[in-house]
């Protein structure tokens, strides 16, 4: 058996179902766990990218424990690949993942869609990218959110101090302040020793 090709019927399925605005949660379900055993990081990418959004949403609202793992396996994709990419790919990922942000309660799949909205953004240097960044970034409001998101931050605090000064520190949850000041501390240490 050929996981690709099933993969690829799955997501034909899926995609057939929508069109009369229905879903089959085993589907979407062998979905995930198809990508999730995806090695290849262009693949995997790619058929993330098949999956239309309005399953995703399905995905972020009500299946967040299946999701979680497959957008982790999507981060470090795109954290490993994401620069051979062309500029306005940035977009795309920016809007798939902007979609989940907005269709979940999960703190660890808000915490995945930042970030790779974050890596896609300035890796390819796509300001609306950024700008969609900028927006989740101020939206985090709540504890749990806050501290993953912070968790997060430092994980690729080399792309985020990049870009931290995009967003005034007052406008940030003060969990993320904290991730912020770090950045300004590494900023003025490193414009010191030069």
């Amino acid at each position: 058996m050929n996981p690709k090709e099933i993969l690829k019927g799955l997501l034909n399925t899926a995609e057939e179902k929508l069109k009369s605005n229905q879903y089959d949660p085993d589907n979407i379900t062998k979905i995930l766990h198809l990508i999730y055993s995806i090695d290849d990081n262009e693949e995997c990418i790619g058929y993330f990218h098949r999956i239309p959004n309005k399953i995703l949403q399905v995905y972020a609202s009500s299946m967040p424990s299946e999701l979680e793992p497959v957008m982790g396996k999507y981060k470090k994709a795109i954290d490993e690949v994401i620069v051979g990419y062309p500029f306005g790919f940035a977009e795309a990922v920016a809007g798939k993942m902007v979609s989940v942000f907005k269709n979940t309660n999960s703190s660890k799949i808000k915490k995945h869609s930042i970030i790779i909205v974050l890596l896609a953004g300035r890796r390819l240097n796509r300001w609306s990218a950024m700008g969609d960044f900028d927006q989740l970034l101020k939206s985090i409001q709540i504890e749990p959110d806050a501290y993953e998101v912070a968790d997060g931050l430092r994980e690729v605090i080399y792309d985020y101090k990049e870009m931290y000064d995009r967003i005034p520190k007052k406008e940030l949850h003060p969990a993320i302040q904290i991730v912020w000041e770090q950045c300004e501390k590494e900023m003025k240490q490193e414009q010191e020793e030069f």
